[in-house]
């Protein structure tokens, strides 16, 4: 990952999402990741021994805190510090406006 460097730059923060592929090599493995986070939030995760370690859990929900930085491309790249897994189903629904026609947390409407 050209044009980032040193770990103790950048702003420190907590993201929660989805850890996606975001390369391949040239066997179509998968050599790196980004987190998709809500709001459709992509996040490039630096290719380190900690950032090396979410290889092991694609398409998992995982909390993670950091680093962040920015590319010469204006990319957000998280330096990994520490990540935790996140059940998604242990969390409540939030409930819609009324006005969208949606459901409700109980699934009525």
């Amino acid at each position: 990952m050209k044009g980032v460097k040193g770990r103790g730059r950048g702003k420190k923060c907590t993201i929660e999402g989805i850890v996606t592929p975001s390369e391949w090599d040239e066997q179509y493995n998968v050599v790196g990741v980004k987190i998709a986070a809500a709001e459709e939030k992509e996040y490039l995760i630096h290719h380190d021994p900690q950032g090396e370690k979410l290889l092991a859990h694609i398409r998992e929900t995982l909390r993670l805190t950091g680093r962040m930085r920015r590319d010469e491309n204006g990319n957000k790249i998280l330096w990994v510090e520490e990540y935790q897994r996140v059940d998604p189903c242990a969390r409540p629904l939030a409930r819609l406006a009324p006005h969208s026609g949606g459901l409700d947390k109980e699934g009525g409407r």
